[in-house]
């Protein structure tokens, strides 16, 4: 299947995943005040929090290694074994401290806490999941299996969650802990739908295997997963800000925001999905590179451009009527967001070049001065009083520095791709 097919159906995949995470929000919205929709929003963010960093960067190694080596069927089997492993170990340790922080929190404050018990136990569940997910996703996609990947990260677990909003609105009142339940149930669910699909490769029992088998290299690993750690911050860092310095209704604003820049990242999503594994096994041809580009720039641009222009006309309509009144707030922040994602739909492709080219040093440079020049925009507009508008303004100032940056960077550099997009622009202009 070649790129544009294979990108053609990622991208509807993609869609239909976000529309069904769209009935999702508004179940909740309709059925939930407007503090605990943020309350939900922040409990939700876990779930992205798992699948970026839970992985610790061995998502990202599987998928550019793998995919740029041949290794004989024993070898990748058990090496694909000892990344589940692994990550699983981590993730509970990660979930052990933090119950410990908890519990050691609730017995030296004066408040009761254990009424929140509940949402940790579920968010817990979210976020060993979503780990797992991360680097299943990897592993799937270096395999070829880029569809199925697809499939179980964006549909079952929003599939299984409408379904399970739906079950406890018909029978039972719907709260915060009863929809974190149903998120953590569709975390479940996307886990058991992606093992089984890569058991299918595997011959023997889980733990077969030779132990000679060396791991991917510890310093690649904490060099990829700093770089998601930093692009996780900056994606998601309007969400954790909101919550500490505005409060849960602004937080359910910025969550709505965020979902609607969400929707024109479906494309470029889709595209990177696809071209990851493809840019990790041409990263040395400048001219194979090259189109991959292209195609990302001018498919995720021409979608990122359409649904700004479409937002910008219908977008008040749209937040009233589906949302209700109490969420016309979010349309100046959406604004803002969906031009950012239009920058980042034509710059961002760069800094997946240079992941996967092993210079995420890079990169991770120009994320973390994106979302320091963020967070302090954001500080100082909330100074001032602007709202979800004014952290709205931090978060896409983030966006813009990386993905402006790294390409100015990368012409400065004389980077060999850089070198043939500007002969090819010379020769279109003689």
């Amino acid at each position: 299947m070649n790129i544009l097919k294979l990108s053609a159906s990622a991208l509807v995949i993609r869609v239909f995943g976000t529309f069904i995470m769209a009935a999702n929000l508004v179940f909740v919205t309709r059925n939930l005040a407007l503090t605990e929709v943020g309350m939900f929003a922040l409990t939700s963010s876990f779930l992205f929090f798992g699948k970026y960093l839970g992985p610790l960067g061995l998502d990202q190694l599987a998928l550019r290694d793998l995919s740029s080596s041949s290794y004989d069927y024993q070898h990748r089997q058990t090496l694909e074994r000892k990344l589940l492993v692994n990550v699983t170990v981590v993730s509970f340790a990660v979930v052990f401290f933090s119950l410990c922080v908890m519990i050691l929190w609730d017995i030296y404050s004066k408040s009761d806490y254990f009424e929140y018990y509940a949402i940790f136990v579920y968010c817990a569940v979210v976020y060993v999941c979503s780990a797992l997910v991360g680097v299943l996703c990897g592993i799937l996609r270096a395999r070829g299996s880029v569809i199925i990947s697809i499939a179980g990260d964006a549909v079952v677990p929003q599939l299984t969650t409408l379904f399970m909003l739906s079950y406890f609105v018909y029978f039972s009142n719907l709260s915060v802990e009863v929809s974190c339940c149903a998120v953590a149930i569709g975390a479940v669910m996307s886990v058991l739908f992606q093992f089984m699909r890569l058991r299918r490769y595997w011959s023997g029992v889980f733990f077969v295997g030779t132990s000679d088998v060396k791991a991917f290299n510890a310093r690649d690993a904490l060099s990829v997963w700093f770089f998601q750690l930093l692009n996780f911050g900056q994606s998601r860092f309007q969400i954790y800000f909101a919550s500490a310095f505005l409060g849960f209704t602004y937080v359910a604003l910025i969550e709505v925001s965020t979902k609607v820049a969400l929707v024109p990242t479906m494309s470029t999503w889709a595209i990177g999905t696809v071209i990851g594994p493809k840019l990790a096994k041409h990263s040395r041809s400048p001219e194979e590179i090259l189109k991959y580009i292209i195609f990302s720039v001018v498919f995720g641009g021409g979608v990122s451009l359409t649904c700004l222009v479409l937002f910008y006309i219908f977008g008040n309509y749209i937040l009233v009527n589906v949302l209700g009144s109490a969420y016309n707030e979010a349309y100046s922040p959406s604004i803002i967001l969906l031009f950012a994602v239009l920058v980042n739909s034509v710059g961002g492709v760069f800094a997946t070049y240079l992941v996967m080219s092993k210079r995420e040093s890079i990169a991770s440079f120009f994320t973390g001065l994106g979302l320091i020049c963020g967070v302090l925009v954001a500080l100082v507009n909330t100074h001032f009083g602007l709202g979800a508008t004014g952290v709205a303004i931090g978060a896409a100032l983030a966006i813009v520095v990386r993905d402006v940056g790294i390409p100015v960077f990368l012409v400065f550099t004389k980077d060999p791709v850089i070198l043939v997009i500007l002969r090819r622009v010379s020769e279109l202009l003689r």
